[in-house]
């Protein structure tokens, strides 16, 4: 190995670390400023040695080619959707749907925030970032990886003793934190432009761009939630699992927890349901798990459920006010939308709204 290719693998250890510590660990250790330098130096190299240039490279998470298009691609495991339920008496009908096949003794449960954002599924082969399929309809997904690559707190290569061997498929959520969607639709609206419904709109939309650089530029933000296909699985339980991804350098939500018994996961989700704004994302409920592997496996699953896990979703949020007025906002398209203007403004999910799309004439 030359000289050069050593400090080209050097510089992107240093970088790949402190991404991780910026952006997973939410603990930098050197300035931004020196992260550029590193950054700028690691660039310079590649551009003088073209060759050398790896395909985990820090340089690659902004695609130069504008896409064509978007793949179909199958998923390597059906990404079946979760039953809902709104209730505690619900949840409690699904805990003794489960007594029915195991003992209260052996059960332990997960309880993990729902984010709102855009499932994806993320494929490794031996420790590298491959591809990245949007959900679809559970079967087929687009392949969308040329804007996956742009989050910069998703690693692009992992170093662990199984998760690098063989092919590894990561489920989680792409999603935009509240502050970004707050600036973009700012930007937005001074451009003449629509702005968008709510972050996970936000999110979907920048994942179907065409050009990477624009998703880029919506700084997307990544939680690690399950495992779709391990080639080697030694996990014995779905907490574990989370630690080790964690230690891998994946960010997985930080106020996951396990419980021992159905009531104190009933009591985490009521906890969530009032304190739900005070997060810097969107959720819209709890995800209930099974903690065991191998109960889940024996529990199974329906033609399009988990039996092994449900959401228990919030009650979307109403307020009463009136509409002052209705105004015609032009797009550059001509697109004319309806937007309504309240008095007095209402206050939802921790902000005031003072105006909204009508989405169309008729509506």
């Amino acid at each position: 190995m030359t000289d050069t290719a050593k400090k080209i693998n050097e510089l992107i250890s240093k970088i790949n670390y402190h991404n991780r510590k910026y952006y997973v660990e939410n603990n930098p250790e050197i300035s931004d400023y020196e992260y550029d330098q590193l950054l700028k130096h690691l660039t310079e190299l590649e551009n003088e040695n073209p060759a050398l240039i790896r395909a985990d490279s820090p340089t690659r998470r902004v695609g130069s080619d504008l896409l064509q298009g978007f793949e179909k691609v199958k998923h390597l495991k059906r990404m079946k959707s979760l039953e809902n339920t709104y209730s505690e008496a619900e949840v409690l009908e699904w805990y003794a749907r489960l007594l029915k096949v195991v003992s209260a003794e052996e059960l332990e449960f997960t309880a993990e925030l729902k984010i709102d954002g855009v499932a994806v599924a993320i494929v490794y082969e031996n420790g590298k970032f491959r591809r990245c399929i949007s959900r679809g309809d559970g079967e087929y997904g687009d392949d969308i990886t040329s804007n996956m690559r742009t989050i910069k707190s998703l690693p692009l290569s992992i170093l662990d003793d199984m998760l690098s061997n063989g092919v590894f498929e990561l489920r989680g959520e792409a999603y935009m934190p509240k502050k970004v969607f707050d600036k973009l639709n700012e930007e937005r609206a001074s451009g003449d432009q629509q702005v968008f419904a709510n972050p996970r709109n936000a999110a979907a939309g920048s994942l179907q761009q065409l050009d990477p650089k624009i998703c880029a530029g919506r700084n997307l933000d990544f939680f690690a939630h399950s495992a779709g296909y391990i080639e080697q699985n030694i996990f014995t339980g779905h907490y574990e699992f989370l630690q080790r991804i964690n230690a891998a350098g994946f960010k997985i939500n930080e106020h996951t927890k396990k419980f021992k018994t159905i009531d104190e996961v009933i009591e985490y989700c009521k906890f969530w349901g009032t304190k739900k704004n005070s997060l810097p994302y969107e959720i819209d409920g709890i995800v209930i798990k099974v903690n065991n592997l191998e109960l889940q496996n024996r529990l199974g699953s329906t033609a399009k459920f988990p039996r092994w896990a449900i959401a228990f979703k919030f009650e979307p949020e109403q307020a009463v006010t009136r509409i002052l007025s209705v105004e015609m906002s032009v797009g550059r398209t001509g697109a004319i939308t309806p937007i309504a203007n309240f008095d007095p403004p209402a206050h939802l999910a921790g902000t005031m709204v003072k105006r909204a799309t009508l989405h169309n004439e008729d509506y």
